[in-house]
């Protein structure tokens, strides 16, 4: 049985800005060992009120949003011209997977096609 704590929503609200401004400014998924403890920390918070306002905001959990902010930047780099000369595996490790096969899997399960396939028919 999940257990809901209760965090007051303007609380709630600056750890939720403080989140996606270090998605998107600082690009924190890039980091291959990136975890709801560690991120939870940076953020003055506990990797408790951080999963639950995850879970709230998105409807998913910690690990998802990395993925789908990892995939998006894999898309950015795939479909831009300046980086066509990276491999797929090279393309993983700047998005911050730790793997070129945990990248395939993740990139068809959240895209529903593999990077060559979305290269191909792009």
């Amino acid at each position: 049985m999940n257990q809901k704590y209760f965090l007051p929503n303007k609380q709630s609200n600056q750890i939720l800005d403080k989140l996606i401004e270090q998605l998107e400014n600082e690009k924190i998924y890039t980091q291959t060992d990136i975890n709801l403890t560690t991120v939870a920390t940076q953020l003055g918070t506990n990797r408790v009120y951080l999963s639950q306002i995850i879970n709230d905001t998105f409807g998913f959990n910690f690990n998802h949003l990395i993925n789908k902010y990892r995939i998006k930047e894999a898309i950015y780099l795939l479909d831009n011209e300046q980086f066509k000369n990276l491999t797929f595996e090279a393309i993983a490790m700047q998005c911050g997977f730790g793997s070129k096969s945990n990248f395939n899997a993740v990139f068809k399960k959240i895209t529903g096609t593999t990077p060559s396939e979305y290269l191909k028919n792009g």
